[in-house]
C-alpha cells in the first residue's frame, strides 16, 4: 500500500487550519487570561502602593505617637498613688473599707453596715465599691462625703440617699440623718500568675 503524500497545497490548508484554531483559541481563552491577570496585577500593585503609603504615615508619625504613648505613661504613673492598696481585690476593698471609716470617724460619722460590691473582673484597673450606711448629723455627712470625693484617692458616689428618722430633733441637737450610698474607687491589683 502507497503512502499517501502530502502536496503543497495540503500543506498550506493544515497550517492555514491550525493558525485558525490556535488564532480562535488566543481570542476565546488566551486573551481573557491575559486581561484577568493583568486587571490582577495593577490591583495586587495599586494595593500594595496604598499600603506602602500608609505604613509611611504612620512611620512618619511614629515620633509623634512615641511621644503621645510616654506623655500618657506618665500621667498614668502620676495616677498611681491616687488609686486603692492593694495587690489583690481582697485587699483593695479592705483599704477601701479602711480608708472609708477611717474618714467616718473623723468627722463623727458613724457606720452601720459595710457591704463589698461585686468584683468587675478581667481588667487592668479593677473597681472597687462598697454599699455603706452611716448615720449622722448633716454638717458630719457632708464633710465626709466632701472628703471622699475631693481627697487625693480616686474614689466617686455613685449613689446616694438620705433621710431623718427622727425629723423633729429637740431644739439644740443637730438632727440625725441616716444615708445609704455607694462609694467606688479604682486599684490594680495584679493578675494571679503576673509578679
Amino acid at each position: 500500500m502507497k503512502k499517501p503524500s502530502l502536496t503543497g497545497r495540503d500543506r498550506r490548508a493544515l497550517l492555514l487550519g491550525a493558525a485558525i484554531v490556535a488564532a480562535v483559541w488566543l481570542a476565546t481563552q488566551g486573551v481573557p487570561r491575559l486581561v484577568r491577570g493583568y486587571q490582577s496585577l495593577r490591583a495586587r500593585s495599586e494595593s500594595s502602593v496604598r499600603r506602602l503609603a500608609a505604613a509611611r504615615e504612620v512611620l512618619a508619625d511614629a515620633p509623634l505617637t512615641r511621644d503621645s504613648l510616654g506623655a500618657r505613661a506618665q500621667r498614668l504613673v502620676g495616677w498611681a498613688p491616687r488609686l486603692i492598696a492593694g495587690t489583690t481585690r481582697a485587699e483593695a476593698a479592705a483599704d477601701l473599707s479602711s480608708l472609708v471609716t477611717g474618714l467616718a470617724a473623723r468627722d463623727r460619722v458613724r457606720v452601720v453596715r459595710m457591704t463589698p460590691l461585686p468584683d468587675s473582673a478581667g481588667a487592668l484597673f479593677a473597681r472597687v465599691g462598697l454599699r455603706i450606711e452611716v448615720t449622722g448629723d448633716i454638717t458630719g455627712i457632708g464633710s465626709w462625703l466632701s472628703a471622699l470625693e475631693e481627697g487625693d484617692r480616686l474614689l466617686a458616689v455613685r449613689a446616694l440617699a438620705a433621710m431623718a428618722p427622727e425629723p423633729a430633733a429637740p431644739a439644740g441637737q443637730a438632727e440625725a440623718l441616716r444615708a445609704e450610698l455607694t462609694i467606688v474607687g479604682w486599684a490594680a491589683p495584679r493578675a494571679p500568675g503576673r509578679n
